[in-house]
């Protein structure tokens, strides 16, 4: 199975917020990470499509020891992680990037 659409916080203001059902969200990226993993392994999910920040991004891959993360990016403005087109394709071809993974201009 391949789930398609994960998020990778990275900014500490997006832990420990609560959800519509008032259902607490995890405390930190560490244990984000932790728990979505652990969710791959209990629903065989073999690869994901992970979106965040390059440095969030940067962190899940590092903590990925079975490879099934493929690096979304995330971007809600045209200046996110100082992207232009050149450190776009750069960033693809170091394979940093693998899949534009969200984009927020629609919003």
């Amino acid at each position: 199975m391949i789930d398609m659409h994960i998020h990778s916080y990275g900014a500490k203001a997006a832990y420990g917020f609560k959800d519509y059902y008032g259902n607490a969200g995890p405390e930190t990226q560490e244990k984000d990470f932790e728990e979505t993993y652990e969710r791959f392994r209990k629903y065989n999910i073999v690869k994901a499509v992970v979106s965040g920040s390059l440095k969030s991004m940067e962190t899940w891959k590092d903590w990925d020891k079975d490879n099934r993360i493929i690096r979304g990016f995330w971007m809600q403005y045209s200046h996110d992680d100082g992207m232009n087109a050149e450190r776009f394709e750069r960033l693809l071809q170091q394979g940093k990037i693998e899949v534009f993974g969200e984009i927020g201009a629609y919003y």
